[in-house]
């Protein structure tokens, strides 16, 4: 699943391109490119392994060097999300060309393209912002921080081993730019969406009864809400160490959650504006239909026609008001009970990630003796 040529207008999908692999292929490189920038610098000059009191400690590690390997992870899954979004949401969209009479395939791309885009002053704004959001991270929550930044000792970061501060230096520099980079990786899927749905919902044509042909747009909002849970997995797995202030780290994760829940439900939303718009109309045309039956009973001029027809109408109105009754019940959205079973079990990828890293948590404890 490699991006297109078309859709890498992000430093993240030249940087897939440029190594040749689908998205998910390139986040493990990038964590192990960012971690080696972290540990192969550590133990060539000997600052590493930080000697730090870890009796206390929940991980066999200490904090700086645990949290650089979530960091780490945070980075590939920063490469992933963006590119792996727009090339599984470039398949929802052009499969929506059977209900779109007015757009083939090739102009449903051409209009993903350009939604996905967005504006350049709106991605540096959103990347400007991430970027001031990231710098508080390390600062709150990485001993060390102040000190390396501000370069005046603080109460808070003493004891500390001279190679802490090299640690948080390393922090204050990756965290902001992922961050940054987060940040403006939601506002392209978020706004690039409005847009799309905007431009795309008032072309689509399906019948009232037909809400499982509107099923990509729900895949589209189920594989961004997708990207967002592993993200917010990732940030679990910091605090499985006891000794990191985790509270600005959960801050953030819970907006990627909330971010994921809103992106599985706005295209869904779309689509049943697209329903009842059609079952509206359907609605109409039958109940015209009904009354015009009825006009004609009470117009009919001789008992014998009355009688004849009258058993025309009622078949015909049974049939309609069965109609009607069924338009009426029908759903007005897309998602199904298999989506929201789906959807659940994505909510599940954060918690799961808290379990499973505790379990491990303590296979090496017991390991470690």
């Amino acid at each position: 699943m490699r991006v297109p040529k078309d859709l890498a207008f992000s430093w993240e999908a030249k940087l897939v391109r440029f190594l040749g692999v689908s998205p998910a292929m390139a986040a493990p490189i990038v964590s192990a490119l960012v971690a080696a920038t972290y540990f192969v610098p550590g133990y060539a000059f000997g600052l590493l392994p930080i000697q730090l009191d870890l009796r206390d400690s929940s991980i066999p590690l200490d904090p700086y060097s645990w949290a650089a390997i979530v960091t780490s992870l945070l980075a590939g899954f920063t490469v992933f999300a963006l590119p792996y979004a727009q090339v599984r949401h470039l398949g929802d969209i052009t499969s929506l060309a059977e209900i779109t009479p007015s757009l083939d395939r090739s102009g449903l791309r051409d209009l993903y393209v350009r939604s996905s885009a967005g504006d350049k002053s709106g991605r540096l704004i959103a990347s400007a912002l991430g970027w001031c959001f990231g710098l508080l991270i390390p600062i709150f929550s990485v001993p060390g921080a102040w000190t390396v930044m501000s370069g005046q000792p603080s109460t808070w970061d003493t004891d500390l081993p001279p190679s802490a501060y090299w640690a948080a230096g390393w922090f204050l520099i990756i965290v902001p730019f992922l961050i940054a980079s987060l940040s403006k990786a939601s506002y392209q899927m978020v706004t690039g969406a409005r847009r799309l749905l905007t431009e795309t919902v008032a072309r689509l044509e399906v019948g009232p009864l037909d809400a499982d042909r509107l099923r990509p747009l729900v895949n589209a909002g189920l594989h961004t809400s997708f990207i967002w849970m592993i993200g917010a997995a990732i940030g679990v797995l910091f605090v499985l160490d006891a000794n990191i202030d985790a509270t600005v780290i959960l801050i953030f994760m819970a907006c990627i959650a909330i971010l994921g829940g809103l992106a599985a439900i706005t295209p869904a939303m779309a689509g049943r504006q697209v329903i009842r718009r059609s079952k509206d109309k359907a609605l109409a045309e039958v109940r015209a239909v009904i009354a015009h039956l009825h006009l004609d009973a009470l117009d009919a001029a001789s008992e014998t026609k009355v009688r004849q027809a009258d058993d025309q109408r009622l078949a015909q109105m049974g049939a309609l008001l069965a109609y009607e009754d069924r338009l009426e019940k029908a759903p007005e959205t897309p998602i199904s009970a298999p989506t929201v079973a789906q959807f659940a079990l994505y909510l599940a990828i954060p918690v799961s990630s808290w379990l499973g890293g505790a379990f491990v948590e303590r296979m090496v404890d017991a390991a470690l003796g």
